[in-house]
C-alpha cells in the first residue's frame, strides 16, 4: 500500500466518527459501524482485491498503534530534561 492510498484511507476513516469517537452515541451502534467498515472495505479493495472486514480492522489498529508509538516517543523525549534540539522527531510522514 502506498502513501497516497493510506492518506485517502485515513480521510475516509475520519468521515465515520462511529468508529473512533468513543463518547458518541453512534459509537455504540453496531449497524452503523458495519456500514462504515463496508465502506472502508470498498476503499481497501481498490488496492487489494481479496480484502476482508477483518483486514480493514487490522489496518486501522496497525495505523493507530504506529501513531501511538511515535506520539509516546515524542512525549517521553519532551518530559526528559533534554534540550529542544534533542526532542524526538517522528519518522512517520
Amino acid at each position: 500500500m502506498n502513501k497516497t492510498f493510506l492518506v485517502e484511507f485515513i480521510e475516509e476513516y475520519k468521515k465515520f466518527p462511529c468508529l473512533w469517537r468513543i463518547k458518541s452515541e453512534e459509537y455504540r451502534d453496531r449497524n452503523l459501524k458495519n456500514k462504515a467498515y463496508k465502506h472502508l472495505l470498498d476503499k481497501m479493495r481498490e488496492v487489494e482485491a481479496d480484502a476482508t472486514i477483518q483486514m480493514v480492522k487490522n489496518k486501522i489498529d496497525s495505523m493507530r498503534g504506529c501513531f501511538r508509538k511515535e506520539l509516546k516517543k515524542i512525549k517521553d523525549s519532551q518530559r526528559s530534561d533534554a534540550g529542544e534540539e534533542d526532542v524526538y522527531i517522528p519518522h512517520l510522514w
